[in-house]
């Protein structure tokens, strides 16, 4: 039997019995809508924590904190972080970039406009932020002369915050930080105290989901020297450490690099850390919610495979005089098979081509009416459907076809045919 005639004879089939078919397409739509949707929700889960983790941090760059702080098992401890140290670590192998930063904070106000602000104040080469591909999304980079500039995080409008009114500065829509007077006053406002304002400039915005204001080291010894006039005894509260940086970030060459480079510097007694730690553990626990996930989704595919199962049985029962006079007129076994096996196959995919198209339409709706951005001014979706999910579920529906469909047309080609023809 041809193709196009065993096509033919199995929608002509389908169709002698609307309602049955229709019913048990419904359940295969709802089981592939079941699936793709509960997917899509914990693949939405997933981009959106790695989105997050990519813009707190690069997945390529390892941080190495103080070891006067840190030591590993056995108690070695690793040289302190200096110019010598970074030269050292220059040499090793997958080693593209390194810097040291300087980070304090700030024993007074900060200001932005007329919103107070609180982050930490990061010291470091301009040149690190080219090198570790920081990107801006409004004004420039800093550069080696500029004193008192400084780049903050676009999040950074999340923190400031007007006492007056009570108001944060993402809920003015005008409000632009390029264009607002930025000062530091060092010092607290009380009788008798010292304080000093200094007048500085806000020269970009950078593209990361932080609390740091970025500036140069130069500024930053300034501003840390000033700060240190008026408070003293912050000298003395310090523990001794031989380190001249807080900490130093080494970029990979690649990513596959990261984790073998970070093994090798915790070996030498580095405190060496990285957002990859963060993604593994992550990851860990998206397996365990796409399966969650995807295990209710899966129930409603079995309860379609049983719909189908049955509709297919109770086909065999009403059109068992009908095999009889097939098998009679020279109709061979492959022949009846394959017809009640492309029947079962018709059924599953068109019920996952509509399943896959109502859940693209579900996914749609709940991104447009459910807006999520943990705070940080990021679009987060609520639901993605890549393509190999939407494949997956036109392959998985017409594979629970045929599956259904297969015993039920065994069952078909085993009838005997002077039996069939003797039933009414």
């Amino acid at each position: 039997m041809k193709g196009i005639d065993l096509l033919s004879i199995s929608l002509r089939n389908l169709w002698r019995r609307k309602l049955r078919t229709f019913l048990t397409v419904l359940g295969v739509v709802i089981g592939a809508t079941s699936i793709i949707i509960m997917i899509s929700l914990g693949l939405a889960i997933e981009k959106s924590q790695m989105d997050i983790v990519e813009s707190m941090g690069d997945l390529k760059t390892i941080t190495i904190y103080d070891p006067q702080y840190y030591s590993d098992k056995s108690g070695t401890k690793a040289p302190p972080l200096n110019d010598s140290t970074i030269n050292n670590l220059k040499t090793k192998k997958h080693v593209q970039h390194i810097y040291g930063i300087k980070e304090g904070y700030i024993q007074g106000t900060i200001k932005l406009g007329k919103y107070e602000l609180w982050g930490s104040i990061v010291g470091v080469d301009p040149q690190y932020f080219e090198d570790f591909e920081k990107s801006i999304s409004d004004g420039r980079l800093l550069v080696p002369n500029d004193k008192y500039s400084f780049l903050l995080p676009g999040s950074m409008k999340y923190s400031l915050w007007d006492y007056k009114t009570e108001t944060s500065a993402a809920e003015d829509p005008n409000f632009d930080m390029l264009q607002e007077k930025f000062s530091i006053t060092l010092g607290w406002d009380d009788p008798g105290s010292k304080t000093k304002k200094i007048k500085a400039n806000i020269v970009g915005i950078l593209d990361t989901q932080d609390w740091n204001m970025y500036t140069t080291m130069d500024s930053f010894e300034q501003i840390m020297a000033e700060q240190k006039k008026i408070f003293p005894e912050m000298d003395q509260d310090k523990k001794e450490t031989k380190s001249i940086y807080d900490r130093l970030e080494v970029r990979a060459d690649s990513l596959e690099n990261v984790k073998p480079l970070q093994e090798e510097l915790r070996d030498e007694g580095y405190p060496a850390e990285s957002m990859v730690d963060f993604s593994e553990s992550m990851q860990e626990g998206q397996l365990l919610i796409q399966a969650v996930l995807g295990g209710i989704g899966s129930i409603s595919f079995v309860v379609a495979a049983i719909g189908i199962a049955n509709t297919m049985i109770m086909s065999i029962y009403e059109r068992t005089r009908e095999i009889g006079v097939m098998k009679v007129i020279g109709a061979s076994v492959s022949d009846i098979r394959n017809i009640f096996l492309v029947e079962a196959l018709l059924i599953g995919l068109s019920g996952g081509l509509i399943g896959v198209a109502l859940s693209l339409l579900i996914s749609k709706v709940l991104n447009h009416v459910i807006n999520l951005n943990y705070g940080l001014g990021m679009e987060v979706a609520v639901s993605v459907i890549p393509l190999y999910l939407v494949l997956a579920g036109l392959f998985f529906s017409a594979f629970v076809g045929l599956l259904s469909g297969y015993f039920p047309a065994q069952r078909a080609t085993k009838l005997s045919a002077i039996e069939a023809i003797k039933t009414e």
